[in-house]
């Protein structure tokens, strides 16, 4: 008899310390908690990016000559107007006088039949002329006329190739090839010297589309090298995608110095937007998110947890939250929580 109230008891004692805990309030899931405010960042955002010059030529000849002079080294700064090589010129010269002095006969010559119409045109007025000579000598003058005209065509003309024999700098510039050496025939089209601008520079980046629109609204972007960083602001950005990366050109504008052409670097910017840590990720459901735990209107400590879904979240990657999100984040223990759970806040 005594045995076996000694088994009724054992059985009572384990049903309350094993079969019931949630008469002792164990169920809880104790977390720690922290606001989200103290939490958020602004991550910084990158990509590779290149300063391009807006101005890579290939200066070319456009007549046929010797080359006499290439006063020009490679590495040497040439200013807009400066000369970058002198092609011999005395074959255009020739030209142009000899249709200099066809142009002066050619105006003696309507001087002297205008001359000559005026004077029959008041005899004509007597009837002592016949119309026949007076219209000769109007279409004597319409002929000259025309002959000035295209000598006037030609003379501007050989002037036009005499300023080709100077091929000039069209902009500011650094001299980085030299394409021609000097006596040698220039013809038109032989690339004689290459100039990249060193001044009008800008920066290309290959972005996605999300970033692209990050950029625009981001503060004080750098184009960062090796050389420091360079600020700059977003110029446009290439409304087509890439067929291969499915990516987005931009250009940027530099708004201080300037680094050299070519220089390889990285585009990188802050965001706008608030952001948590990559390891407060919590997964719920087969959803991506963070788990709050709502403010407590009392002194207790018990609160309800709530699983807030990120759309956009990725592993790894700090998480976008809103701006407006004002709660504690579940922190230690928020393995353990399911939406909606109740949970006992600790230090």
């Amino acid at each position: 008899m005594l045995f076996k109230k000694l088994k009724t008891l054992s059985f009572i004692f384990f049903f309350f310390f094993f079969a019931t805990p949630s008469l002792l309030g164990n169920d809880l899931i104790s977390v720690t908690t922290k606001p989200i405010t103290d939490l958020t960042i602004f991550p910084k955002l990158e990509a590779p990016a290149t300063a391009i010059s807006l101005n890579d030529a290939v200066i070319s000849a456009e007549i046929n000559g010797i080359i006499l002079q290439l006063p020009l080294q490679v590495g040497e700064s040439v200013q807009k107007g400066q000369t970058l090589a002198v092609i011999a010129c005395k074959d255009y010269q020739l030209n142009a006088q000899q249709f200099e002095s066809q142009l002066q006969s050619t105006r003696a010559k309507i001087d002297f039949t205008e001359w000559k119409l005026n004077r029959i045109q008041s005899l004509a007025s007597g009837h002592n002329v016949s119309q026949e000579q007076l219209k000769e000598l109007q279409s004597n003058l319409t002929s000259l006329q025309s002959t000035q005209s295209s000598q006037k065509a030609q003379l501007s003309q050989a002037k036009l190739q005499i300023d080709r024999c100077s091929i000039q700098a069209p902009f500011n510039a650094i001299v980085v090839e030299r394409m021609a050496d000097i006596g040698e025939m220039a013809t038109p089209g032989k690339q004689i010297i290459r100039l990249i601008d060193n001044e009008s520079i800008e920066v290309s980046a290959q972005l996605q589309a999300n970033e692209v629109e990050k950029l625009k609204h981001a503060k004080n972007p750098v184009f960062s090298t090796k050389d420091g960083d360079f600020p700059v602001s977003i110029r446009a950005s290439v409304g087509v995608y890439t067929e291969r990366y499915r990516t987005q050109e931009v250009r940027c504008s530099f708004t201080q110095q300037k680094p050299l052409p070519g220089s390889v670097g990285r585009l990188v910017w802050q965001d706008n937007q608030a952001h948590l840590p990559a390891y407060l990720l919590s997964q719920s459901n087969h959803k991506y998110g963070i788990f709050i735990v709502e403010k407590s209107k009392t002194q207790e400590q018990n609160r309800l947890a709530k699983f807030i879904p990120i759309k956009d979240a990725v592993e790894g990657r700090p998480l976008p939250v809103p701006l407006e999100l004002n709660a504690d984040l579940a922190l230690d223990g928020r393995y353990k929580l399911s939406h909606n759970d109740t949970v006992q806040v600790i230090q």
